[in-house]
């Protein structure tokens, strides 16, 4: 899917992140699989930083400039 959807964009490959993804590609990376891997994993983490209350603070006082 990834690989397919850059491969139309011959000029995409100027971009570094483009060459490194398809540098993982050439070793022979799955990076279809990475890429589905990460997703779920930022997806996951990000509902789970939702789902953590926030530390509150018992001043209403902005904190002081060093």
């Amino acid at each position: 899917m990834w690989r397919s959807y850059f491969a139309t964009f011959p000029a995409c490959e100027q971009y570094s992140h483009v060459r490194t993804v398809n540098m993982f590609a050439k070793a022979g990376v799955d990076v279809d699989a990475l890429a589905a891997t990460l997703q779920e994993n930022a997806a996951k983490s990000f509902v789970d930083a939702w789902r953590t209350p926030w530390p509150t603070s018992t001043s209403s006082a902005p904190p002081s400039a060093p």
